[in-house]
C-alpha cells in the first residue's frame, strides 16, 4: 500500500440559479425586506435584553423571526 499525499479533489457543489428563490435574489423584494426587518428586530431586542439571555435562546428567537419572515 502506498501513501498518497494528495487526496482526491472533490467537486464543489454549485446550486443552479434557477433553483434559488428569485424573491431572495432581489434586494428589494418583499421577502428580502421582511427577512432584513426580522434580523434587525431580533438583534435590537437581543441588545436590549442582553443580560440574562443565553445564546441558545437568541438563536431560537432568530430562527422563529426568520421563519415568520419567510412565510409572509
Amino acid at each position: 500500500m502506498t501513501f498518497n499525499p494528495d487526496p482526491p479533489k472533490r467537486d464543489k457543489k454549485v446550486i443552479p440559479k434557477k433553483t434559488l428563490d428569485p424573491d431572495l435574489l432581489e434586494p428589494n423584494s418583499p421577502r428580502q425586506k421582511a427577512m432584513t426587518l426580522a434580523f434587525k428586530k431580533i438583534i435590537a431586542a437581543h441588545l436590549q435584553e442582553l443580560e440574562g439571555k443565553t445564546t441558545e435562546s437568541f438563536l431560537d428567537d432568530l430562527s422563529l423571526e426568520l421563519w415568520k419572515a419567510t412565510r409572509k
